[in-house]
């Protein structure tokens, strides 16, 4: 294999990798950390992708160089291959830049959509009360008045008095039950 060839076929890998990196980084980040962190980490990821894709780019350009000049000092015209495997190898640098683009981009949607989990619990007189029993309680009363799911439901709990109070419809149900 000529050293031209080498050269295409390393170049290639290179950049291969640095795209696989990039991908891997960013959804590893996006599996384990919260938006912010995400976000900073993606500008980092595409940072270095760029700075990878650019430095592959020169050497490519470089080293297509330096075969065209040994060519000429030596009478002989690049083959068409050689150009043309120069050409596939910038479009695979465009290539790897967008992709990884494509992961960022997709990732910061991912992570802007991530909701926060919250958990509330009321505690008050030696007794704990979890809001989500409370949200799930006033919905099933709330439905079985509506004979279907409420679309909007408000709680007011009072633990003074042991209840909670919920309004279900913009005041169309109206109930309470004790907790």
């Amino acid at each position: 294999m000529s050293d031209a060839k080498k050269f295409i076929k390393d170049i290639e890998n290179t950049v291969k990798e640095a795209g696989t990196a990039a991908k891997d980084t960013v959804k590893r980040i996006a599996d384990s950390a919260p938006a912010q962190t995400i976000a900073r980490k993606s500008i980092e990821v595409t940072g270095a992708a760029i700075q990878k894709t650019s430095e592959v780019t020169k050497a490519a350009v470089q080293k297509s160089t330096d075969i065209k000049n040994v060519a000429v000092q030596k009478g002989t015209e690049v083959k068409d291959t050689a150009v043309k495997k120069s050409k596939e190898v910038k479009e695979n640098v465009k290539k790897a830049a967008s992709d990884t683009a494509t992961v960022v981009k997709k990732t910061a949607k991912k992570a802007a959509k991530r909701p926060i989990k919250v958990t509330v619990k009321l505690q008050y007189a030696g007794k704990e009360i979890d809001y989500n029993d409370l949200v799930k309680t006033a919905a099933q009363l709330s439905k079985k008045s509506l004979k279907k799911q409420p679309k909007n439901l408000e709680l007011y709990i009072k633990p003074e008095e042991n209840k909670c109070y919920y309004v279900a419809e913009n005041n169309t149900i109206q109930g309470e039950f004790v907790i």
